[in-house]
This record gives structure tokens, C-alpha cells and sequence, in this order.
């Protein structure tokens, strides 16, 4: 979440303005829980989650 929120979203937020940004990332379950989710919906970014 720490890397969402310090580093991803600063880095990609002004070149995507209002549009969504993706985000693929392995199925490591430290990555996937409801808080993580939240908020990566709240931010406008989608999840692509590969086995």
C-alpha cells in the first residue's frame, strides 16, 4: 500500500488526469485484500492480477 500511495500514484496521476491506469501485478496475497482493493478503486486504478 505504501508503494500505491508514495510512488505509483504520484508517478502516473498527472499524465493519466481523469482517466483510469492499470496496474499489473503477480498474485502474491500480501497484494490482494479488501483494504487494497478500496483502494485502488478509490484512486481510480485498475488491477490486473496474473497467476
Amino acid at each position: 500500500l505504501v508503494y500505491l500511495i508514495q510512488v505509483f500514484n504520484p508517478a502516473t496521476r498527472t499524465k493519466a488526469g481523469y482517466r483510469r491506469r492499470l496496474l499489473i501485478m503477480d498474485r502474491y496475497s500480501s497484494h490482494i485484500n479488501i483494504e487494497f482493493i478500496r483502494t485502488y478503486n478509490w484512486l481510480k486504478i485498475l488491477l490486473l492480477i496474473l497467476p
